[in-house]
């Protein structure tokens, strides 16, 4: 599926959101969606929301999403969180870059817990 969706940033105008596809690791799609206010705005405070979704008839506990941006060496974090079977999480990261020189930035957003691990990589695209 590929959808545009539309989103509120902090100062209450409408971005345009990417969103990034469904990731299948064995047969568990985790990472389903991850929605980057684009670009982030340097000195304004930006919005990332990762959906995991769990379509397995199986619990997932401790469950963390980590999101590393490389260049940058930052590195955002869940708290642990526990997944009943065919539900979804929703994780909201904020982030204020402060004199973060212009440029797309790629990052890995991980989702794992102690019997899987799954990741994607996106562009951060900071203006």
């Amino acid at each position: 599926m590929v959808s545009i969706i539309r989103g509120i940033n902090m100062n209450n105008k409408f971005s345009v959101f990417m969103l990034v596809g469904i990731l299948a690791f064995a047969g568990f799609a985790p990472l389903s969606k991850i929605f980057i206010n684009e670009p982030l705005t340097n000195g304004q405070e930006n919005e990332i929301i990762v959906v995991v979704n769990n379509d397995l008839n199986r619990d997932f506990d401790d469950t963390r999403v980590r999101i590393f941006v490389y260049d940058l060496g930052m590195f955002f974090h869940s708290s642990g969180f526990d997944m009943e079977s065919n539900s979804n999480s929703v994780s909201r990261f904020y982030w204020t870059p402060d004199n973060v020189p212009a440029g797309d930035y790629l990052a890995k957003v991980e989702i794992s817990n102690d019997k899987f691990r799954s990741w994607r990589h996106v562009w951060l695209p900071v203006r």
